[in-house]
């Protein structure tokens, strides 16, 4: 952390690492999870900073209160996890988070909001999220949160989780149409995948349990993506639960948030 006092909106940056800007994986903890943390408003950045500096797993390279600075700062640093506030300079930062996706590929974004909708947790999800916290997380939330998506899961708050499921919970017309009828063309191995997928296993992993090569469970997963018209897992295992109609609105099921991963070579978007 720099000595200097940062004015409001100003950006500190941490030393970068020298190692692979790759997110890290359950067997690679030689270097700390990349953070870039993005919100308008410096207390929150501070409140964040302070919730994070002292884990040894963890490392801010970068810190930004605008929208520019979070493209400019993402490109430069190359995180592993950006953190990033849903209506940074009272923008989308849905839309920012879409950008950040196909700007950085190898980059996971944790979406922080004060909106507990299951409407703004599914426009995180499309565009590309893979968590959803809400403003004022605790600090034993926010960090199992950051853990969880740097492994591959998708992580839901806690407290959000009960309206994603209320909102999805018996509505057959929650997902497009284009996406309801592409459930219906999926094949029965496509099928069998879509639960490994929202358990978080990994493609070495789901190829195991179904007895396939890795390269095959890869060609269904890309097969798949393209029927229901979606773009990665995280959308996939909202389409799941979905499909599923759920009768129950439990905060543990479907969306796994036990920490497993499903980082690695698959089509992500």
């Amino acid at each position: 952390m720099g000595n200097e006092p940062a004015l409001c909106g100003e950006r500190r940056r941490r030393p970068a690492s020298k190692a692979s800007t790759t997110c890290s994986t359950a067997s690679d903890f030689r270097r700390p999870i990349r953070l870039l943390i993005a919100d308008d408003q410096e207390v929150v950045r501070v409140g964040l900073r302070i919730m994070c500096e002292d884990e040894p797993d963890l490392l801010i390279v970068a810190e930004t209160g605008t929208q520019a600075g979070t493209l400019s700062e993402a490109q430069l640093v190359q995180p592993d996890i950006v953190i990033l506030q849903d209506r940074l300079e009272s923008g989308s930062g849905f839309e920012l988070c879409r950008t950040l996706c196909a700007m950085i590929p190898g980059a996971r974004i944790i979406i922080l909001s004060l909106e507990n909708t299951g409407t703004a947790i599914r426009d995180a999800v499309e565009t590309g999220a893979y968590g959803y916290v809400l403003a004022g997380v605790n600090r034993q939330e926010l960090l199992r949160a950051i853990r969880a998506v740097a492994e591959g899961t998708f992580y839901i708050d806690m407290k959000a989780n009960h309206h994603l499921f209320a909102s999805l919970q018996g509505k057959e017309d929650a997902a497009p149409l284009h996406q309801r009828s592409g459930l219906q063309r999926v094949s029965p191995q496509e099928r069998r995948i879509l639960p490994l997928l929202s358990e978080g296993m990994t493609n070495k992993e789901i190829s195991a349990q179904l007895s396939l090569s890795d390269k095959t469970v890869k060609n269904y997963l890309s097969h798949m993506f393209k029927k229901l018209g979606i773009a990665n897992r995280a959308q996939a295992a909202v389409l799941f639960v979905l499909d599923q109609k759920r009768t129950s609105n439990s905060s543990t099921t479907a969306l796994s948030t036990k920490g497993n991963s499903y980082h690695g070579d698959y089509p992500r978007r």
